[in-house]
C-alpha cells in the first residue's frame, strides 16, 4: 500500500493500523519525525587580533597568530575560515561555540588593507546550512622607534642648577619612564610628554661640575613600544 500526506513544519507522527477480512484491527504502528526546512541564522564574532588589534615587533617574530572568536546558531564541527592576504586558513567550531584558527603572521603583516574576514558555514541537525561572515581591521607597526635627538636647553650647568632635556623619538612611544634614563652627577625628574609620546621632556638637576647625560636606547636593549601597539 502507498499513500501521501503533507507534513507540517516541526514534529510529525504517522500512525498505521491494519484491518483484516474478519474485521480484526491491529495495534497502531507509529513513525515520528521532525520537518525542518528553516536554515540557521548564524553570527560570527572576532576577538581582538593579537590581543589589541595591533601587530608589534614582538608579534612579528611569531610564525603564527591565533585568530579566535565565537559564533551563534552553529554546531560543533562547523567549518570556520579566515581569509587574509589572499590566503585561506581553516578551523572548526568547538562544543562551546568558540573557534581558534592559526594564521601565518607574515600574511597578516602583508595584507594591504590590514583587514581579515572570518567566514562560517553553519549547519543544523536537519542538514540545513547558512553562511555568515565578519571582518576585523588591525594595525601593523613592526618598526622599532629610535631616538632622533636629545637637546639640553642650557649649554652648561653649575652645581645646583637645573635644565630641561628634550628627547625626540621617530614615532610616539609609551611605557617610557625615568627608569629608562640615566644621568651621571645629576637627578632626573618630571618626565612628561605633551604630544602623545613623540617628544618627551625632563628636568635635570646637576650635583657636581662634571655632568653627563646618557640615554639608554636600542643598543642597550631598551626598546619602547609605539602607542597603539
Amino acid at each position: 500500500w502507498t499513500t501521501t500526506f503533507t507534513a507540517a513544519e516541526g514534529a510529525n507522527t504517522v500512525s498505521v493500523r491494519q484491518t483484516d477480512a474478519a474485521g480484526n484491527v491491529s495495534a497502531a504502528s507509529t513513525l515520528n519525525f521532525t520537518l525542518d526546512t528553516s536554515a540557521p541564522v548564524p553570527t560570527v564574532g572576532i576577538n581582538a587580533i593579537g590581543g589589541d588589534d595591533a601587530l608589534s615587533p614582538a608579534d612579528a617574530v611569531q610564525t603564527h597568530t591565533g585568530i579566535t572568536g565565537s559564533v551563534s546558531d552553529a554546531r560543533e564541527g562547523d567549518v570556520v575560515k579566515v581569509l587574509v592576504n589572499g590566503q585561506t586558513f581553516s578551523g572548526t567550531v568547538d562544543a562551546l561555540g568558540n573557534y581558534s584558527v592559526s594564521v601565518a603572521t607574515a600574511d597578516l603583516i602583508a595584507d594591504s588593507g590590514s583587514t581579515l574576514e572570518v567566514v562560517l558555514m553553519a549547519s543544523d541537525a536537519a542538514g540545513n546550512t547558512q553562511m555568515a561572515s565578519a571582518n576585523r581591521a588591525y594595525a601593523v607597526d613592526i618598526t622599532v622607534p629610535t631616538v632622533q635627538s636629545i637637546v639640553l636647553d642650557k649649554s652648561a650647568l653649575k652645581v645646583g642648577e637645573s635644565a630641561t632635556v628634550t628627547i625626540s623619538f621617530s614615532e610616539k612611544v609609551k611605557a617610557f619612564d625615568l627608569s629608562d634614563l640615566t644621568a651621571d652627577n645629576a637627578t632626573l625628574s618630571n618626565l612628561a610628554t605633551a604630544d602623545g609620546g613623540l617628544t618627551w621632556t625632563r628636568h635635570t638637576h646637576a650635583h657636581s661640575r662634571h655632568r653627563r647625560h646618557q640615554q639608554r636606547g636600542p643598543s642597550a636593549g631598551q626598546l619602547h613600544r609605539p602607542v597603539g601597539q
